[in-house]
C-alpha cells in the first residue's frame, strides 16, 4: 500500500541538494531567512607583520539546501570542510540536517532550508583555499584566496 509521502517522492523525484555555498563577512539564518553582511567575497586581505603569527579571521559560510517533500522529517548527513590547496583540512563539521514538515505544507512542497556557520580561523599561510560541501552525492565547492598585507609594526611611545 503506498502512502501520500511515496506517491509525491516517486512523481516529483527529487532529491536533497545544496542550492548554494558561499562565503560572507558574516551570516545568520533565522526563521527561514538568510541574514548576510559581505557575502560572495573570493578575497581575504588580511594585515600581517614581519616576525608575528598570522590573525585569526572571523568569516561565516552560507548556504542553502533544498529538501523535497519526501525527504522531510529524516536526517539527512551535511560534511562541511575548509581545505587548502593542499587538500589539508582546517575546519571539519560532519553534522545531519532534519527539515520538519510544517502541517499547512501543501502535499509535494520541497523547502529551501538556509544555514550559516560562523567561524574564526588562523589561515597558517596566504594562498588558495576552498569550503567544499557535500550532502549525499551532491557536492558544491567555494574557493577563496588569502592575500598577506605588509604592515609596519608600532613603535612604542616612551
Amino acid at each position: 500500500m503506498s502512502t501520500v509521502r511515496d506517491d509525491v517522492a516517486a512523481r516529483f523525484a527529487e532529491k536533497p541538494h545544496i542550492e548554494f555555498v558561499m562565503l560572507a563577512d558574516h551570516a545568520e539564518a533565522i526563521n527561514g531567512k538568510l541574514y548576510m553582511n559581505g557575502g560572495g567575497w573570493t578575497d581575504l586581505n588580511r594585515p600581517v607583520v614581519a616576525g608575528q603569527a598570522p590573525p585569526p579571521n572571523a568569516f561565516s559560510i552560507a548556504l542553502s539546501v533544498f529538501v523535497p517533500w519526501g525527504d522531510t522529517n529524516r536526517p539527512i548527513d551535511l560534511k562541511l570542510v575548509v581545505e587548502d590547496d593542499d587538500g589539508n583540512n582546517l575546519i571539519d563539521i560532519t553534522s545531519q540536517i532534519v527539515v520538519g514538515r510544517s502541517p499547512i505544507l501543501p502535499p509535494g512542497s520541497g523547502q529551501h532550508t538556509p544555514l550559516a556557520i560562523n567561524a574564526v580561523q588562523v589561515f597558517p599561510k596566504a594562498g588558495g583555499y576552498r569550503v567544499v560541501v557535500k550532502l549525499g552525492e551532491d557536492v558544491r565547492t567555494w574557493p577563496f584566496r588569502i592575500t598577506d598585507i605588509p604592515q609596519q609594526q608600532q613603535q612604542k611611545a616612551s
